[in-house]
């Protein structure tokens, strides 16, 4: 069996037939979504929240951004149970700060008057592809030692590096 691919099987309970998976597994896929996930998790509470900023304020689970096509992702937030269309050009604004424009995504669901984001909200994903690949290489290097002394030189240190990817 290749050391890349795992083969898993996954009983359909519609169809009781097993049905094969395959899965890479330090596939680098979308770097993007996923440290812009990363940051929404790592950046809570968002308005409408019920919890404010303390220890317990994070939902570890509670987005899922996934890619569904060459302009947009979705970000699905489990606490609200609603789906956001991000267009994938303003992830690769560096500048762009997605926990502000996902506050203010909120603020007009829930129809608030006179929002102002918050300080902590105006966070710029920065290079996403650079903390992603910098993370994915970091993980690999121990079945590929080449990549043992890679170290790639992101120009902005981002806070919620270690979460990402």
């Amino acid at each position: 069996m290749n050391a890349i691919v795992q083969t898993l099987q996954v009983l359909d309970p519609l169809r009781e037939k097993p049905t094969i998976l395959q899965r890479r597994k330090h596939a680098i896929g979308d770097v993007m979504g996923r440290c812009a996930q990363a940051m929404l998790e790592f950046l809570q509470p968002y308005p409408g929240d019920e919890r404010e900023m303390d220890e317990s304020r994070c939902h570890h689970d509670r987005f899922d951004l996934c890619r569904v096509s060459d302009k947009d992702h979705t970000i699905s937030d489990a606490y609200y149970r609603e789906i956001t269309i991000l267009p994938v050009e303003l992830l690769r604004d560096p500048t762009f700060e997605i926990a502000a424009w996902y506050s203010w995504q909120r603020v007009a669901a829930l129809e608030y008057q006179g929002w102002k984001t918050r300080p902590f909200h105006q966070v710029p994903v920065g290079e996403t592809i650079v903390v992603g690949i910098s993370q994915y290489f970091s993980e690999i290097s121990s079945e590929l030692p080449e990549f043992d002394d890679y170290e790639p030189t992101p120009r902005a240190v981002l806070p919620f590096q270690k979460l990402c990817c």
